[in-house]
């Protein structure tokens, strides 16, 4: 009978490494790698489609305060949303047109809810009063509607009245807050009539006071609504 010989396996050389064994799972972690790509493109886009630009009311031609708005006082810009500033979105330019200036509005900017509204003068419990003023009774600067002034009311009279009067009247005038609501172009001797918004109760006085030239208007440090 025959033995059988069994042969004994190769032996590896000293410090030579086995062969690594092929594993089966390299499909799904290229399947993992390729949905976590896929989900931070979504995420990208969404970042980007969330911040970007949108259409907006911005005013193309200044609007005087007080002055109803119209469709040609408006355009449209796309802007991205800014933290802190809330425009009146495009699609709302129907309930804008018709509207009134709260403020002076500036060409170039864009319209936010505050700045616009009802008719602004006169409002229940205001008057307003005209009043002619000369080139000494009046800043420097051009009043604009929308001003809020302060009104110097003396009682001398004016310039025609009694020096020693004047001195003793002068010393504490009255002051009345106004709003500026018009100005007219200044006439050949340089002086201007402006529309001012001022109390009920302090009304008739002023206007009484203003024919005698008595009423000097001045703009103190940030009343000035332009």
């Amino acid at each position: 009978m025959t033995a059988s010989v069994t042969t004994p396996p190769a032996l590896l050389p000293t410090g030579a490494i086995p062969p690594r064994i092929r594993r089966k799972n390299r499909p799904m972690l290229l399947g993992i790698a390729v949905a976590i790509v896929a989900l931070g493109v979504a995420i990208v886009a969404w970042a980007i489609q969330d911040t970007s630009a949108r259409p907006y009311i911005a005013v193309v031609h200044e609007v005087p305060y007080g002055q109803q708005i119209t469709a040609a006082d408006l355009q449209s810009v796309s802007i991205r949303p800014v933290a802190g500033l809330v425009p009146i979105p495009t699609g709302s330019a129907n309930t804008v047109v018709g509207k009134y200036a709260q403020v002076p509005l500036k060409a170039g900017t864009l319209l936010t809810p505050t700045e616009i509204g009802g008719p602004v003068a006169p409002a229940a419990g205001q008057t307003v009063v005209g009043l002619k003023l000369d080139d000494d009774q009046r800043p420097q600067r051009s009043l604009a509607p929308g001003d809020h002034v302060v009104l110097v009311v003396t009682t001398d009279g004016g310039s025609g009245s009694d020096p020693s009067a004047t001195s003793a009247t002068s010393a504490t005038p009255e002051t009345i807050p106004a709003t500026v609501l018009d100005v007219s172009a200044p006439d050949v001797n340089g002086s201007v009539i402006i529309d001012v918004v001022v109390p009920d109760a302090t009304g008739p006085t002023l206007a009484d006071t203003a024919k005698a030239g008595g009423v000097s208007v001045i703009l103190a440090a940030g009343t000035s609504g332009s």
